[in-house]
């Protein structure tokens, strides 16, 4: 992909995996979607480049089910979610599993830039599309959700289902 920055250094500290990633410099797209004079060609902007991510996923990518098993653990308490994980499709599209405005930079040079890779899985790309509506509605951001799907031309139906785990698996996400 071309709008990520460069990647040159894989780390472990602690068990834990990061990345030391060129720095870019720029504005995220949210604060040009939340202007009425940007919204449009931020929006066409936004779509695109989700559109543009969602591609063929290469094998060694995780599948989202065994990242989101692995995000549940042994909780009794998830045996529900855990059912409903295994229920869903499998797929093949890379997905970034956090693709929201914020997550996305628009440098000087009105270059978009993907950043922040933690939840980057291999699912269907309707799971991609389910977590970036749930989270803008989380963030309150309700009707740009709703714009958001329209112009991505799915319908809620369609990523029902994946919605529904994603609202059941986002407070083990935020637990510390």
């Amino acid at each position: 992909l071309d709008n990520v920055p460069k990647l040159y250094e894989i780390v472990e500290e602690n068990g834990r995996f990061g990345y030391i990633m060129e720095q870019i410099k720029g504005t995220n797209l949210a604060k040009r979607l939340f202007n009425e004079v940007t919204f449009t060609d931020a929006m066409e902007q936004f779509i695109c480049l989700h559109k543009e991510w969602n591609k063929e996923a290469p094998a060694e990518v995780i599948s989202y089910k065994d990242w989101m098993k692995a995000l549940v653990g042994n909780r009794e308490s998830a045996s529900e979610l855990l059912e409903n994980i295994s229920c869903l499709p499998e797929g093949n599209t890379l997905c970034h599993g956090d693709f929201h405005p914020y997550n996305i930079l628009v440098t000087d040079e009105n270059k978009v830039v993907v950043i922040d890779f933690a939840n980057v899985c291999r699912a269907p790309k309707e799971y991609d599309i389910a977590r970036t509506y749930f989270l803008m509605e989380e963030a309150g951001a309700k009707q740009l959700a709703e714009i958001y799907l329209e112009n991505m031309q799915v319908s809620f139906e369609k990523i029902k289902e994946f919605y529904e785990v994603t609202a059941q698996l986002r407070k083990f996400e935020l637990e510390p």
